[in-house]
């Protein structure tokens, strides 16, 4: 999982600034998909000959193509979170009239390395992704045999130089992703659970894998086009005035889907036949933020009618564990996923809703932290709880999901031993995780979904009752959608035959 984005001027050679500041803003949005590192490269065509070249750790590359335009690639990239790596001295520095970026979760490739942070440049060619590709492995071996070497160990330079390898083919940046996707008779294709940006010398290029696991959409404006994993960020450039309904201005990538957008103005589509569709419910559940609108349904609807599905069976749990009433009972989430589960079970119990779990804005998301230890020194950092208000209470406790039950564990603990509630009722949105996501979504450490009952998971965590959420609520709410962490059962790859009329 991580955040990509695009952004690209029509005709506006003359702004040497044009889209740096987006792809900072549009990857500041989209920071809650990832922590460890980020990135940006922009392009200029034909630059000026009085450019001034600042030392603002920003990499300049020149290139020419074959049509002896100048190309200028600006770079800047560097570990940890957007605010920290990107200031308005080298956003400046970041000349062009389109770019891509990336906000990174290693899931391939060691955390903390710089050569491992995307998007990744070959020659003319940048590619950044959000998802895996399992078989890179299998991709690389191909490339290899085709004289590429490799420096990373990240699946985002085997689809980097796969890409080149197809452009310099077909001179065609929609035909290179359709047989990146795709295959040929030669070179595999790319299995996985993925979406794709691809910069080349006069377009961008977006596509997402033939189930669309992951998502990818844009908002085709005026005087540019902007491409982001998640669209809750690109109301900024919308012009509500003039646009009734902001949603009609954003669409989502259908499975297999391409696009490629040119300097121009032109825009070329190919559009798979579509016979698969089964995105990831996570996105719904955890990944995407609250304000995001996924295949028309916004996320924190999605999550408040999951909590009101849900009140019935809590209520059930409750009583049947010997409590008479829940006069005494209080609603708090498990901020910021839980927020609208809990509302949902609020709205529909009658049970006051507290937000008296509080959260530390500087700490990290500890479900995308790369090793146990920080994710429980960062479970502390992250939350603290009302001392008078909890002290007494009944608490019903939601949160969207329980991974390996280290936070679960630790704020029961926070509830019970510190801030003195006089029982604790864990609510889990997202039923018991049983499996690593085979299409990339990194769940890391022991599952004790996959071997322990919900009663051994109660007792784990130490809470007086435990609720899941259950598929048949996730399908009642969603309708088909990939469960494979929950059942085992992933939605197979789709040949091109049967994708394309």
């Amino acid at each position: 999982m991580c955040g990509i984005v695009g952004v690209l001027k029509f005709n506006q050679d003359f702004d040497i600034h044009s889209v740096s500041s987006e792809l900072v803003d549009l990857l500041t949005y989209c920071q809650n998909r990832g922590q460890d590192s980020a990135k940006i490269i922009t392009q200029l065509r034909n630059p000026s000959d009085n450019i001034y070249f600042y030392n603002n750790d920003v990499n300049y590359t020149n290139l020419s193509n074959i049509l002896e335009d100048k190309v200028l690639y600006s770079e800047k990239k560097g570990i940890g979170l957007v605010d920290k790596i990107f200031d308005e001295k080298n956003i400046n520095d970041l000349y062009g009239d389109m770019g891509i970026g990336a906000v990174r979760y290693a899931t391939t490739g060691k955390a903390g390395v710089l050569n491992n942070i995307q998007p990744m440049r070959y020659k003319n060619i940048v590619v950044c992704e959000n998802g895996d590709i399992n078989n890179f492995l299998e991709i690389k071996d191909f490339l290899k045999t085709k004289n590429y070497t490799f420096k990373t160990d990240s699946d985002v330079e085997a689809i980097t130089k796969l890409f080149h390898y197809h452009f310099i083919k077909t001179n065609s940046g929609s035909l290179a992703l359709k047989n990146c996707i795709n295959g040929t008779n030669e070179s595999p294709a790319m299995i996985g659970g993925y979406s794709v940006l691809a910069l080349t010398q006069d377009s961008i290029v977006a596509g997402v894998d033939p189930n669309r696991i992951r998502q990818l959409g844009y908002s085709l404006l005026e005087d540019e086009i902007i491409f982001s994993s998640e669209n809750s960020g690109v109301f900024k450039f919308v012009d509500s005035i003039n646009s009734q309904n902001y949603s009609s201005k954003w669409v989502d990538l259908g499975p297999g889907d391409i696009i490629e957008v040119f300097r121009d103005g032109r825009v070329l589509k190919d559009n798979a036949k579509k016979i698969s569709f089964s995105p990831c419910f996570f996105e719904w559940a955890y990944f995407s933020q609250e304000s995001s609108i996924i295949d028309n349904k916004e996320v924190c609807t999605v999550r408040k009618k999951i909590g009101k599905l849900l009140a019935k069976e809590v209520k059930k749990n409750i009583f049947e564990a010997g409590f008479k009433s829940l006069e005494n009972s209080i609603v708090v989430p498990v901020l910021s996923s839980g927020e609208w589960y809990a509302l949902g079970f609020s709205n529909e119990s009658g049970v006051p809703y507290l937000p008296v779990l509080f959260k530390n804005k500087y700490a990290f998301r500890t479900f995308i932290m790369d090793n146990q230890e920080a994710r429980k020194r960062g479970v502390y950092l992250k939350h603290f709880p009302s001392m008078n208000i909890i002290n007494g209470k009944d608490v019903i406790l939601f949160d969207d999901s329980i991974v390996r039950g280290n936070t679960s564990q630790k704020i029961v603990d926070l509830f019970k031993y510190k801030a003195g509630a006089n029982s604790v009722h864990f609510v889990s949105g997202v039923p018991p995780i049983k499996n690593k996501c085979y299409y990339g979504m990194d769940i890391k450490g022991n599952l004790p979904g996959k071997d322990k009952s919900i009663s051994q998971i109660k007792e784990l965590i130490g809470a007086d009752t435990l609720t899941y959420g259950t598929i048949e609520l996730w399908k009642q709410v969603l309708g088909d959608c990939c469960f494979g962490c929950l059942n085992n059962e992933y939605p197979t790859k789709i040949v091109r035959e049967e994708r394309f009329t």
